[in-house]
This record gives structure tokens, sequence and C-alpha cells, in this order.
């Protein structure tokens, strides 16, 4: 295995873990229902990917309500996904996700793959993280 892809794996775990442990620490430790809200979305977030691409599930979440709730858990975990894509794929700050999902979409085939498949990546470490933590 090269030491690129440790650092890239090493990254995504991290990061996934730290959005695992704000998000617990937000939640307290009584509240076990909102704890299960968002075990539940870690653990199908990767299979949304798979079948649906990483624009539809941004969109998806992005148009999320703000309510309390299940709505709110969801909003921040595709928050943390676009922040994921900012910060390590593109390069690019300050964005919204409509302008993120843009960007997506104008790309070539195999970069879009890329991307697809290194979003995909960083939900299966957040579910593996959600799933030890909570």
């Amino acid at each position: 295995m090269s030491s690129r892809f440790k650092d890239w794996n090493r990254k995504r775990a991290i990061h996934s873990y730290c959005f695992i442990n704000e998000m617990s620490k937000e939640i307290g430790e009584g509240n076990e229902d909102e704890r299960a809200k968002l075990l539940s979305i870690c653990r199908k977030l990767p299979m949304q990917i798979k079948e649906n691409g990483i624009i539809r599930v941004l969109a998806y979440y992005s148009n999320v309500s703000n309510e309390e709730g299940k709505e709110k858990i969801e909003k921040r975990v595709g928050m943390t996904l676009e922040k994921w894509i900012k910060e390590e794929l593109l390069s690019q700050e300050d964005e919204e996700v409509k302008e993120v999902i843009k960007d997506l979409a104008t790309y070539s085939f195999s970069k879009y793959c890329f991307i697809n498949k290194e979003v995909m990546e960083y939900a299966i470490w957040l579910k593996r993280n959600a799933e030890g933590m909570l």
C-alpha cells in the first residue's frame, strides 16, 4: 500500500471521526433517539451514494428542511459531505452546495467517477465511526 493511499485513508478516518464525535457531543448521552437517527443515516449513506451518485445525494441533503430531529441530522451529514468535497477534492472554499453540484455536473466522466468513489470511501468511514462510537 502506498503512503499516499494511507494518507488519504487516514484523512478520511480522522475527518469522519471528528464529525461523529462533534455530533455525539451535540446530541448528548441521554438522547438515544437522535443517536439512533444519526447511526441510521450514516449506515445507509454509502448505499445511497452507490445507487444515486453524489450529485443526487448532495441535492437531497441540501434540500432537507431545518426542522429538529432527523431533518437536522440529515442536513449536518450533507454539510459534512460538502465540506469534505470542497476541502479535499475540489480545493475550493466558501461555495454553496448548488455551486458544488454545478461543478460536479460539468466535470468529465472520469473525474466525476473519481470524486464519487472518494466520497463513497468517506461515507464508509462515517458509517464505521458511527457504528463504533454510537
